[in-house]
C-alpha cells in the first residue's frame, strides 16, 4: 500500500465524489446537492459559531452591534470596543473552538457508527474513527469550560 501524502489526504473529500462541480449548461433545479452528512457538518458548524457568539455577547453583557456618533455625528458601528480586552477576545476564541471540536468530534463518531467498516484504505474513515475516540474529551471540556465562563448556571462536579 503506497503511503498518502498531506495532499492526498487534504484533497481526499474532492476525489471520492463527497462534492461535485455543477456543469454550468444544466438549469439550477437539477443541481444535485451534497449528501446528508456534509449538509448537517455544515449546519451543525453554522450552529456552534452562531449560538457560541450569541452567548459568548449575553454572558459578558456586549451588545451585537455597538453604535455611536462620530465626530460629525454620523452614527457608526464599533465592533472592537475599547473596554473589550484582547484576554475576553482569545476567550471567546478558545471557548467556541472546544465547542466546535465537541461537535465535530460527535459528528465523526456518528459518521463510523454510520459506515461501519472495517478496512483500512479509507483515510478519511481513519481519520473520523481517531477524531470520534475523542469526544468525550472535548465533551467534559465543554462542560469545564461553561461552568468557568458561567459559574452559576448550573453545578457541576467539575472545577
Amino acid at each position: 500500500m503506497p503511503k498518502k501524502s498531506f495532499k492526498d489526504l487534504a484533497l481526499t473529500p474532492f476525489t471520492d465524489g463527497y462534492f461535485t462541480a455543477p456543469d454550468l449548461n444544466i438549469p439550477l433545479s437539477t443541481i444535485k446537492i451534497p449528501s446528508l452528512f456534509v449538509c448537517m457538518l455544515i449546519v451543525a458548524i453554522s450552529f456552534v459559531v452562531i449560538a457560541g457568539g450569541t452567548i459568548f455577547c449575553w454572558v459578558q453583557g456586549i451588545p451585537f452591534i455597538y453604535p455611536r456618533l462620530n465626530e460629525k455625528g454620523q452614527i457608526e458601528t464599533v465592533v472592537f470596543m475599547q473596554e473589550l480586552s484582547y484576554q475576553t477576545g482569545c476567550e471567546g476564541i478558545i471557548a467556541s473552538s472546544v465547542y466546535l471540536f465537541a461537535s465535530l468530534s460527535l459528528i465523526s463518531a456518528c459518521y463510523v457508527m454510520q459506515k461501519k467498516q472495517t478496512s483500512d484504505d479509507d483515510i478519511l474513515y481513519n481519520c473520523a474513527l481517531v477524531f470520534g475516540y475523542t469526544s468525550p474529551f472535548w465533551i467534559i471540556c465543554a462542560i469545564i469550560v461553561f461552568r468557568c465562563k458561567i459559574p452559576r448556571y448550573f453545578p457541576t462536579p467539575f472545577i
